[in-house]
């Protein structure tokens, strides 16, 4: 199997006709391995860029006959609108004021594990403040019943 970048090479005939010899062989998680991705829908979405998605993925296709009660009559549906492709990106919700530190670590690398499989630019803002917690002290009559009962 070649790699990746290899296939980015390809002239989209070639990727379509590379592709679909690979999924008669190989099963598409073991393609989506080969090529770097830690998933199948990480491929898919690589497929899609490259502009060759609806030509190497499987619709199934029925006939009006096979549709249970449809009638002989019944015209194919209009072909879909080619729309072009829509960005596609994520919020993660770290607009809290209550996050502790190991939790916002923790979310940051996996935004930065998602961010080394992408390829080309990625747009981001981040703003990191520490937010002053108000410290609620004991009452002091609770303090002297401590401090009597010791000495």
């Amino acid at each position: 199997m070649i790699t990746k970048e290899e296939f980015m090479k390809l002239s989209k005939d070639d990727m379509i006709a590379t592709y679909r010899s690979y999924k008669v062989e190989h099963k598409v998680s073991d393609i989506a391995k080969a090529f770097g991705f830690r998933a199948s829908p990480n491929l898919y979405m690589f497929l899609r860029k490259l502009g060759i998605y609806e030509n190497v993925v499987s619709q199934m296709k029925l006939p009006a006959g096979l549709i249970a009660g449809a009638s002989p009559s019944m015209q194919p549906l209009p072909k879909p609108v080619e729309r072009p492709p829509v960005p596609y990106g994520f919020s993660y919700g770290l607009n809290r004021d209550d996050l502790p530190g190991d939790e916002l670590a923790t979310a940051l690398e996996r935004i930065a594990a998602y961010l080394r499989l992408e390829e080309g630019c990625i747009s981001i803002r981040l703003s990191v403040h520490h937010v002053e917690r108000e410290v609620v002290e004991e009452p002091a009559s609770d303090k002297e019943e401590v401090e009597s009962s010791v000495g």
